[in-house]
């Protein structure tokens, strides 16, 4: 792998933070591709169902299901001033019983 500048890029932000990839597959053919802003920026923001997924896809990782679904509502409650902090924090420290 290497990486190198390319200013003609840097010219582009801060309204883009561009990428250009190519990938020298074994058999000759090189595999090319250029995004001018990364998924999930606010330039090109995530849907609020790829919100919920991505978070229960990484909280799945040290968590039940059940656990961070209950975290994933409660932050959000939060967010809508539903649900005090004080409960989301104590949520966040209780360990997470297995599934």
């Amino acid at each position: 792998m290497s990486v190198s500048h390319d200013p003609a890029m840097s010219q582009r932000l801060p309204h883009e933070r561009p990428a250009r990839v190519a990938i020298h597959l074994k058999n000759g053919r090189v595999l090319h591709a250029e995004a001018g802003v990364n998924r999930g920026d606010d330039a090109s923001p995530y849907t609020r169902a790829e919100l919920r997924s991505k978070f229960m896809d990484l909280t799945s990782r040290i968590w039940p299901t059940a656990h961070g679904q209950a975290m994933l509502e409660a932050t959000l409650g939060m967010a809508q001033l539903k649900v005090p902090f004080s409960q989301w924090l104590a949520l966040l420290t209780r360990p997470a019983q297995a599934a």
